[in-house]
Parts: C-alpha cells; structure tokens; sequence
C-alpha cells in the first residue's frame, strides 16, 4: 500500500495526497522545497527537501548533516559518516569535537531523520512564568507609590511596601532575562539545525550581543528574525504575526527613555512645561512600554517554542 502525505500551506495542514501527487506539486512549485510534509502516522513534521522518498530521483542526493540541505552528492563531503558541504567542514569538526562525536541531528534514515532539536519548553515555560511575576511586582509598586501620594497618614508603610515591590521587580526582571538568554541560545541553535541556508549570526552571538555597545541596539533583533524566519519562514503570516518589528522598538525606546530619564524631564521643564506633567508623561510611557514589551515576548516567546515542539517531539 502506497503511502499518503500532509502538507502545510498557509498554518493549513492539506491532505492526504499520494506521493506522486505531493511530487507533482512540488515539480509545479505549489509546495516548495521548504515546506513542512508529514507522512500518515509518521511521528513529526520534516521538510520537504529532507525527505529522501520524495526528493531522492534521477541524480543521488544526501543532506547536509549541518544545514538539512539536500544536495547532489559530488557537492558534499563525508566526514566521520556524514555528509556536508565543504563550507561547514569545520563547523562539523567542531561540534563532534564538543559533543564526543554524537551529533544533534541525524539525517540518515529512511524520511530524513527524526529532528533532534535542543530542549526549550521548560526553559520557555520558566521564562514566562518569571516575567509574568515581574509585571505584577511593576503594576503593585506603581500602584502603592500611587496610593502613598492620596493617603499621606499611610505613605511610609506604602512607599515601604511599593519598595520592595520594585526591588523585587527588579530582581525577577534578572531573572527572567537570564532565562530568556539561554531560551534564545537554544532556538538559535535549533534554527541553525533546521535552516536550509546559512544563518549570520552564530547563536553564542545571539547572547553576547546583548552585551556590546551599540551593536545591541540592533543586532539582537537581527538574530531574532533569523530564528523566527528558520522556523516560519520568511515574511510568513506566523512571523509577521509576532510583531517582531513593535517588540524591539518599544524595548529600545525604553530603555534610551529610562537611562536618560531625568534628562529628558529637566529638558521639557527647562522648555516650559509643566514639571508634574512632564514626570506623569514619561512614567507612563515607561509603564505603558513595560507592559507591552512584557505581554509580546510571552507571545513570541509561546509561538517559537511552540513551532519546534512540532517539528520534533524532542524539543519540549
């Protein structure tokens, strides 16, 4: 009995269709090398191009253990059992090297291997959960220094509580940061496993960029897109849909706001305008901007791990 498919179009999961149907569309350009296909009780979703049975015909054809690329094999090398393109010759090197000679991804086996991505679930849930506990310890010390300025008689214990409230926030807000680093080291990795090109920025740059002068202001968000587009695709209906674009503006403007806080304040005072104004006008763009960076990274957050979940089991 010959085998069906599935494949996905627009987040649609279209099938069953035969195998020469699914062929015929990919030779007509309906489904791209690209796309996700899954065959009937098969055990996860697997790019087109990794699929020997659908792609293997006419010229012999290997993927590259590095890349998941499919390519003739006078183009590749092999190495210690697995093909490559000689351009990752050395990235391969390199990673048996670390990993004692067990690679993260097996292409080899009949459908092009089960993807073996690195975990992000529970480091995904742990991050949300702590930056949804920074946002409430925000909102508490921004209400208790409220109520502190309408009841005088109780503005210390207020101010006491609304304190620790903020330094509490600004404990979780590290927290949160530092798993959020090593969520994104980990996607940075799987996106590399999985995307059929070369990606710029290596994912130990997609933290410590975090951390260079300047270039932080935008090559985070570079590596971010290159994540989201491995795993979506480019300009996608699911990446767009992550407001990628609004996320770091608001993040950026945010933070240039916040370290330059009493200079922008003695500025617009300076030129005239109300000071309690001024001080009610940044502090609310700063609560406002907090919370909207807060509630899109949990979406970005809950999309990207979600999508390599369904690429491979393994990756919850």
């Amino acid at each position: 009995m010959r085998r069906t498919w599935y494949y996905q179009e627009r987040d649609r999961k279209i099938g069953p269709v035969t195998e020469e149907q699914l062929k015929a569309l990919y030779a007509s350009g309906e489904v791209s090398a690209a796309a996700l296909v899954q065959s009937e009780g098969g055990s996860g979703w697997k790019r087109f191009e990794q699929v020997p049975a659908l792609c293997n015909e006419g010229e012999e054809q290997a993927v590259c253990v590095m890349t998941g690329e499919r390519r003739p094999i006078e183009e590749l090398l092999m190495f210690a059992g697995h093909w490559v393109l000689p351009e990752y010759l050395d990235a391969l090197i390199q990673k048996l090297e670390e990993s004692g000679g067990t690679l993260v991804m097996d292409g080899d086996s009949e459908e092009g291997g089960q993807l073996e991505l690195r975990p992000v679930g529970q480091i995904s849930a742990l991050t949300k959960t702590t930056l949804r506990i920074s946002l409430l310890f925000y909102a508490a010390a921004i209400v208790l220094a409220g109520l502190s300025a309408q009841f005088e008689s109780q503005a210390r214990p207020l101010l006491a509580v609304g304190g620790f409230c903020f330094f509490a926030f600004c404990g979780m807000v590290c927290w949160t940061g530092i798993n959020f680093l090593v969520w994104k080291f980990r996607c940075a990795v799987n996106a590399h496993l999985i995307s059929t090109g070369a990606l710029e920025i290596q994912p130990k740059w997609c933290v410590g960029l975090y951390f260079v002068p300047f270039l932080n202001l935008t090559k985070p968000f570079e590596a971010m897109i290159e994540i989201c587009e491995a795993f979506f695709g480019e300009h996608s209906k699911e990446r767009d849909g992550l407001h990628l674009g609004l996320w770091w503006t608001l993040w950026t403007q945010a933070v240039v706001v916040g370290f330059f806080q009493n200079y922008i304040c003695n500025q617009l005072v300076g030129a005239g305008l109300d000071p309690l104004g001024v001080r009610v006008g940044v502090g609310s763009f700063l609560i406002g901007a907090t919370v909207i960076i807060g509630i899109l990274l949990i979406r970005i957050i809950t999309k990207v791990t979600a999508k390599q979940i369904e690429l491979s089991p393994l990756a919850a």
